[in-house]
């Protein structure tokens, strides 16, 4: 006879969550990288426009160059503010899917601790069965070498 754990099904749902929720966690992870290199894109864009403008400022700038530059950098800044909301946003939820497979993982650990130790008690059992139908045996021949 061998072992067979009673929970496996509720084991194989908490596996199957478990790995549906790293798919969350990899897809939240690609959605931060991309919306944290895309501020990081337009922060360096900005300062390389401050460059330019501090550089041209010194040999001297149009003053509609001036005006262009100066609303380019407001517009910028706009777009900045944005995606420093959504990096924040998109860090949230990376950490909180995160946070949803620790708890999945832990789940079905549980369940596989159980399984273990479930699974070495029917050993265990089977061995002391055995053991005792060893005995009984030994018990049989002795009582039939003493008796013929």
């Amino acid at each position: 006879m061998t072992f067979s754990f009673s929970l496996q099904q509720v084991m194989d749902v908490k596996k199957h969550d478990q790995i549906q929720a790293k798919k969350q966690v990899d897809l939240a992870r690609d959605s931060f990288e991309r919306t944290a290199t895309s501020l990081y894109e337009r922060l360096k864009e900005k300062e390389t426009l401050e460059k330019s403008v501090q550089s041209n400022q010194a040999l001297g700038m149009k003053v509609s160059e001036c005006v262009q530059t100066a609303l380019y950098l407001s517009q910028l800044e706009k777009v900045i503010l944005k995606m420093k909301e959504e990096t924040d946003h998109a860090r949230m939820e990376m950490q909180k899917r995160e946070e949803q497979f620790q708890l999945t993982a832990r789940s079905h650990k549980q369940f596989e601790r159980l399984k273990e130790r479930q699974a070495q008690q029917y050993e265990q059992d089977e061995r002391k069965r055995e053991q005792q139908q060893m005995d009984e045996i030994s018990v049989n021949q002795f009582n039939r070498v003493l008796i013929g």
